[in-house]
């Protein structure tokens, strides 16, 4: 059941239904430069190659870019500012 509902989403967050949650990701002033290391729920994490206030198109290491909702793709956490693992 949850491997439909997460279908479901990767459908409308390519097909560019969801209008509601693109304006609230507009509204919150999300922004990807390009450059930004990002996380895509099925698709993991990839590059910003391009962006605009409604969609980021992303690149994957292991395929093809794919263009998403703003509001499906969110920012990796950069590991600069965490202290080094001990080892």
């Amino acid at each position: 059941a949850s491997s439909t509902s997460a279908s479901a989403a990767d459908a409308a967050a390519e097909s560019g239904d969801g209008a509601a949650a693109s304006k609230a990701a507009a509204a919150d002033g999300e922004r990807f430069p390009v450059g930004t290391r990002v996380r895509v729920p099925r698709y993991g994490a990839g590059t910003v190659e391009a962006s605009d206030a409604q969609t980021v198109t992303v690149a994957f290491s292991g395929g093809p870019s794919r263009c998403f909702l703003a509001s499906y793709v969110k920012r990796v956490k950069s590991r600069g500012s965490a202290p080094p693992a001990p080892g």
